[in-house]
């Protein structure tokens, strides 16, 4: 679950994981496909966790937050206000 959405650049992501993995995070512009940010994380089998984000100097808009595991790609739709 992606938090607060709409945001002004800080939220977080909840995720659960069925095995150790490391795991991308990209925030992408729709508008030009640019990435503006991206972190990686190693996450452990069946754990909880909650991902925080704080990226400032974005501008208001639609944006992606594609989270990219070794087996699996979802991308998750963010807007910034």
């Amino acid at each position: 679950k992606l938090r607060p959405n709409p945001s002004s650049g800080q939220f977080s992501l909840d995720i659960t994981v069925m095995e150790d993995v490391t795991v991308n995070y990209r925030v992408i512009s729709l508008l030009n496909n640019q990435t503006y940010y991206s972190k990686k994380s190693t996450l452990l089998k069946g754990a909880k966790r909650t991902e925080d984000f704080n990226i400032q100097g974005l501008t208001q808009g639609i944006y992606l937050l594609v989270v990219e595991g070794p087996k699996d790609v979802k991308t998750l739709k963010l807007m910034i206000i």
